[in-house]
């Protein structure tokens, strides 16, 4: 297994553990849902750092070109991808299958203290009671990881390139 892998299993566990802590310690859907939310997009920010980072150190001798560096970066992007919408899938279908039934009325109150009008809550109220599902929360998690953080990760391999000096690349031809 390569390090970038590795680091998409620890992103994984660790993210999943977090909501698991928030979850079972009695704090609501609601907030569960946004914290668990920022805990992940800031885990995910440091370990696609780290992946990238140590492949870089560990595997190419503290040298990396673009390239690679995003494969890094893209391959622990994957596998926490992959792992956390398994998790959400299992989340909503077994550990919280009335979520949505707990997150509508705290998800109501909210919009109303940012000035949603009526009309406007009925139609994302309606939407979500009626798309909600596990496959589609775990599909939806998966596709936007899938953008936001490859996106991300090809920002870090672009900072985290490093390419030899001169004297050190051999000659191509």
């Amino acid at each position: 297994m390569n390090l970038a892998t590795k680091y998409g299993n620890y992103c994984a566990l660790i993210t999943v553990s977090f909501i698991l802590l928030l979850h079972f310690s009695g704090i609501s859907s609601f907030f569960v849902k946004g914290l668990g939310s920022v805990i992940s997009s800031l885990t995910e920010l440091v370990f696609i750092f780290l992946a990238i980072y140590m492949t870089r150190k560990n595997e190419y001798g503290g040298f990396i070109d673009f390239k690679s560096a995003a494969r890094a970066g893209i391959t622990m992007v994957l596998v926490n991808g992959i792992l956390f919408a398994f998790f959400q899938y299992l989340y909503y279908q077994f550990i919280e299958p009335d979520f949505i039934n707990h997150f509508m009325p705290q998800y109501e109150k909210w919009s109303k203290m940012m000035g949603r009008s009526e009309d406007e809550l009925q139609k994302v109220s309606a939407a979500l009671s009626t798309g909600f599902s596990p496959i589609s929360a775990a599909w939806a998690s998966f596709s936007q990881m899938l953008f936001w953080e490859t996106f991300i990760a090809l920002i870090i391999a672009r900072f985290l390139r490093k390419n030899p000096p001169e004297q050190m690349q051999t000659p191509e031809g």
